[in-house]
C-alpha cells in the first residue's frame, strides 16, 4: 500500500465528473493532465479517474512511461497543483 496522503475514497462516474468540471468546481481533466506532465513529461496518459480524497476531489492519473513502467499521480482537482506521485 502507498503513503495514506495517497489513499483515495472512491471515484466519481465519468457523467459526475462532466457535471463537476461543467458546474466549475473542478479543473478540466486536460488540464490535470497538463500539471502532470510537469512530473512525468515524456509518459503517455492511460487514464484519469476523478476521486474523493481526505482533502476534497483528486484527479488520480494513470501513466505509461517510456521504460514500460506504470506510474500514478495525483493532482488536487480545485488547484491544478500535484499532489503526489507514486
Amino acid at each position: 500500500p502507498g503513503p495514506p496522503q495517497l489513499r483515495v475514497e472512491e471515484c466519481l462516474s465519468p457523467a459526475d465528473m462532466r457535471e463537476e468540471v461543467s458546474e466549475r468546481r473542478v479543473i478540466a481533466p486536460v488540464t490535470a493532465i497538463k500539471a502532470a506532465r510537469t512530473v512525468i513529461p515524456r509518459a503517455e496518459i492511460q487514464r484519469a479517474s476523478l476521486c474523493r480524497h481526505a482533502d476534497g476531489l483528486v484527479y488520480m492519473l494513470t501513466a505509461l512511461r517510456r521504460d514500460g513502467h506504470f506510474v500514478h499521480v495525483m493532482v488536487d482537482a480545485k488547484t491544478g497543483q500535484v499532489a503526489g506521485q507514486y
